[in-house]
């Protein structure tokens, strides 16, 4: 299906604007799958909306997420999408916070994501300089024990910003 498609496309990142668009306006149709392939695609559709900029559907989907009584390791990822809401709906207070409470977490991906995203949204606020940053994520990168995990966010960061402008094929 076109939903698949795009689902794969976001997850890859390659023509993310337009699949992520797709995917939020068809975003309900992972309600009636089992559990695990739910969440995983909820968790994905979410992220779709909050790259288009739909605070909305982003948070109608986190809420249907949330309701499924997510494991721990998921409870990470939830909250590092909630802070991702939070920061594109402009409470940089509550984004901060609940990338904090990620950084505690067990899910080390996410925990990688939020030391990321809360150190660029405290650097865009002007509350940290560059070089603390830097500390941050070096000392993030040694509690996590895996470098690699990091590099890689930042490599799909970069992949996804370079595939931003490719057309669509869900139209």
């Amino acid at each position: 299906s076109k939903y698949w498609r795009a689902a794969a496309n976001v997850a890859a990142g390659e023509d993310v604007l337009n699949a992520a668009q797709f995917m939020s306006d068809k975003g309900s149709i992972f309600r009636p799958y089992p559990r695990a392939i739910k969440m995983e695609l909820g968790m994905l559709t979410t992220e779709a909306a909050i790259i288009i900029g739909d605070i909305k559907a982003g948070a109608k989907y986190l809420g249907v997420l949330a309701e499924e009584d997510p494991k721990l390791n998921e409870i990470d990822q939830l909250a590092l999408l909630e802070g991702m809401l939070k920061q594109l709906s402009g409470d940089f207070t509550g984004a901060i916070t609940a990338w904090e409470e990620v950084e505690k977490g067990e899910h080390r991906p996410s925990k990688a994501n939020a030391v990321i995203l809360r150190s660029d949204l405290l650097l865009s606020m002007r509350k940290i300089k560059e070089k603390d940053k830097v500390a941050r994520a070096v000392t993030s990168k040694a509690e996590l024990k895996d470098i690699e995990i990091v590099s890689e966010i930042l490599e799909q960061k970069a992949e996804v910003r370079t595939h931003n402008s490719l057309p669509s094929t869900y139209t």
